[in-house]
């Protein structure tokens, strides 16, 4: 009797280990399958309230895929303020995209990225959207958005990762 419980046990444990190799496979290609869609055509990824879609097709959230499923490059990080020194001519407190600026999401970035596209840095716990154009701003470079012209100032100039997530819906 206990050799039968042995070898039923064993055979479940076989089958469970099968069914686990199973969806990790799947889920491997699946990544890989997102990470070349997003890579064809960045624009085309959107996300709504941290839900990734490609398309009209919901493939998960943010911390379920994981960043290295998204474009990312090195980026030379800055800040700016509304302040004339900061935004000549262009400072009427309102962004290239026609909003406002608030610190801690809006950011400046290369007319190549599309305006509302998502973007996480490393190093900061938010995620910020492309809402502004500058004209020091060029290839990868991005720039921050600061309430004051002291905080720009003080924010300095840093090397950071940054990973392009896609635009909101």
């Amino acid at each position: 009797m206990r050799s039968i419980l042995r070898d039923i046990r064993f055979t479940i444990l076989v089958y469970s280990l099968s069914i686990l190799l199973i969806f990790t496979l799947i889920q491997i290609r699946q990544t890989e399958d997102i990470k070349s869609t997003i890579l064809d055509n960045p624009s085309n990824v959107e996300i709504n309230r941290e839900v990734i879609k490609i398309g009209t097709e919901i493939i998960g959230d943010i911390e379920e895929l994981g960043l290295e499923n998204f474009p990312s490059f090195q980026a030379e990080i800055t800040a700016y303020c509304n302040c004339a020194s900061c935004t000549y001519p262009y400072n009427d407190g309102i962004t290239a995209s026609g909003k406002f600026p608030q610190s801690g999401k809006t950011i400046a970035m290369d007319h190549n990225i599309p305006m509302g596209t998502k973007v996480i840095i490393e190093g900061f716990d938010t995620i910020f959207e492309v809402q502004d154009r500058r004209a020091s701003i060029v290839g990868d470079r991005v720039d921050i958005y600061k309430d004051t012209h002291e905080e720009a100032l003080n924010f300095g100039k840093a090397a950071r990762q940054i990973w392009l997530l896609g635009r909101e819906s």
